[in-house]
This record gives C-alpha cells, structure tokens and sequence, in this order.
C-alpha cells in the first residue's frame, strides 16, 4: 500500500514538473511548437488529397484505355493516356500513417481540368474512325470494279434511251399488280429483250454488292483465293436466276398449275430487276462516296430489300389467292424449295 502511494506521488510530482516547465516557456517558444503541430497537420492534409486526385486520374486513364481497346485505337497516338509503372512514386504518405501503393504516372498537368481529357481523346477517336473509313472506301473501291461498272451504266443507259416507256411500265407493275399482270400477258420480243438486259445489271450490282460485303466485313471462305472468290460472288446471284424458273416449272408441271407458277415467277423476276437498278447507284456511293460511311448505305440497302421481300410475297399470296391454290401449299413450296437451299448454302459458307 506504501509503494503504491509512493507511485502516484512520484507521477502526480512528474506531471507537475512538465507542467512548470511548460509555463515557465516563454509565449514564443508555444507560438513556435504550435505552428509546427498545424503545419504537419496541413501536410498530412495535403497527402491525402493528393492521394485522392491521382486515384481519380488512375481511374481515368484506366477508363480511357477500356474505351479506347474497344474502339479498336491505338491508345499510343492519345497523349494524355500514356501510363508507365513508376516505383519511385509509390511513397505518398509520410511513415505516420505507413501506407504504400503500386500507382501509375499520369502525365497531365495540375492546371489543365479533366474535361481536356475526354474531349481530345474523343476527337482523336472520331480522327481514327474517319480514317478507318476512308481506307475502307478503298479498299471497296478495287480496280475490278470498274469495268463492272461501265457495264452496268453502259447496259442502264441502252434500256432508258431505248426502251423508257417500257421502263416505266415495269417500275410500276412492282405496285400495281394489274400493271404487271397486263406485262405477264402481252408478253413479247421487247420485253424479253428488256428483261434479259435488267437481268444481267441486277446480276452484275448483287455480285458487286457481295463482293463489297465480304471485304468490309473481312469474310473470306477458307481453299479459295481472292479472284476465286470474286467470281463466286458472281456465282451466287446467277445460280438463283437459272434456279428459280427451273423449280418453278417443274412444281408447276407437276402440280398442274403451270399458268400460276409461271406468273409467280414472273413477279419474282420484276422484283429482282428493279431491285438490281436500286442497287446501280448503291454500290457506286460505297466504292466511290467516301464521305459517307459503306455501313449506312449496306442498312439501307438492307431495309430496301425487307420492303421489297414484303411486297413480293404479298404479291405471291395475291397470285396463288386469284388461281384458287392453297396458301398451304404454297408456303410448303416456299419452305421446301427456297427457303431450305438458301439455309443450307449460308451453313456451307459460315463452315
């Protein structure tokens, strides 16, 4: 009990000598250790908003450096998204608080706002997207098509000189389906001669529209070399012309209805005609125009040939519905004999 006493009298004598010493300091000397206190304090202030403000820049650049590997840039041309690992750095707090990190150096300056960042970086994307289409545009644009070209303007502009009445007529049977049912029944010379003529732009303007396809998409088919593979574009329009008068008089013959199958396939063949002169000026902007992106003007082809696909079978109905056929029986005919072969050469071609 003695020592105990004797402790807290030797602590309670410790505590009152500290407390002379610190008053008998003259006000200078406090002065002088508080402003030491605050301006460590200050600093340790300042650390930690330092770590905040390069934490933000990391996320940054990071964020940057997604976007851009997703857009296919190479970040190495996009100064302000440069990092490189820098040891050195790591220590940016004082050994009070102990703490290191791995951080990257990021090289922007503490007066510019990180505003900067997104919009020169988004300029240097749309810089590298319009390259990336123009190189795109030459590509599209080979010396092959050339001559296909001048062919195909030369052969449009015998038909309009020559034939424009009739030209007309056939523009507007994909409308009217007394127009084209009065063109199916006056069947003659002329009009042979304009239909083989339309034909071969249509076959021309889908073979230089697939072959257009196939190289802005990068599709190649695996054992064929490029010149290969240009005339099987050609290839696969001129199958489908040859193919569907054939099966179409053979289902006709067979099921007895000869009249309206061949009156079906007429209507088929008008479609793909004027649909061959839509495609004409089509794939001259995507070798040619290279302001405007080939993507835009591939959609809209697309969305010309949905219209036009629905007008067609609507067409078809219309036709089967006039000669007392089955509806049945027609999507049987539809499914087994050109949908099916169609699914069957995409399979070939994605294998």
């Amino acid at each position: 009990m003695k020592e105990n006493n004797f402790v807290f009298i030797e602590s309670v004598q410790k505590d009152s000598t500290d407390q002379l010493q610190i008053n008998s300091m003259n006000p200078a000397a406090l002065i002088t250790m508080d402003s030491s206190l605050f301006i460590q304090a200050r600093q340790i202030e300042a650390r930690q908003k330092e770590q905040k403000r390069l934490q933000e820049s990391i996320r940054i650049a990071r964020y940057k450096e997604r976007l851009a590997q997703k857009r296919k840039v190479d970040t190495n041309n996009i100064p302000y998204l440069k990092v490189e690992p820098n040891s050195s750095q790591a220590k940016l707090f004082s050994e009070d608080y102990s703490i290191q990190f791995n951080t990257y150096k990021y090289d922007v300056q503490k007066s510019v706002k990180t505003e900067r960042v997104f919009v020169e970086s988004a300029q240097i994307l749309k810089t590298e997207q319009e390259k990336t289409q123009k190189e795109y545009s030459k590509l599209i644009g080979g010396d092959w098509y050339m001559g296909a070209f001048i062919l195909a303007v030369l052969l449009y502009i015998f038909v309009q000189l020559r034939y424009r009445k009739h030209l007309t007529r056939f523009a507007l049977a994909i409308i009217s389906y007394q127009a084209s049912f009065n063109i199916f029944r006056n069947l003659n010379m002329v009009i042979q001669q304009i239909a083989f003529q339309l034909n071969l732009i249509f076959l021309i303007c889908s073979g230089i529209l697939l072959n257009q396809l196939a190289e802005y998409y990068n599709f190649t088919v695996v054992g064929l070399s490029q010149t290969q593979f240009i005339v099987a574009g050609f290839l696969v329009p001129l199958t489908y012309i040859i193919y569907k008068p054939v099966i179409s008089k053979i289902v006709g013959f067979l099921s007895m209805e000869q009249k309206a199958f061949d009156e079906y396939n007429f209507n088929t063949m008008l479609y793909l005609k004027i649909f061959g002169l839509i495609l004409l000026p089509v794939t001259l902007m995507i070798s040619y125009l290279h302001s405007v992106n080939p993507e835009i003007l591939f959609k809209a082809t697309l969305i010309i040939a949905v219209i036009m696909g629905v007008m067609w079978f609507l067409r078809t109905i219309l036709i089967f519905i006039r000669k007392g056929i089955s509806i049945f029986f027609l999507i049987l005919y539809l499914c087994a004999l050109e949908i099916l072969p169609l699914l069957v050469l995409v399979k070939f071609l994605y294998e």
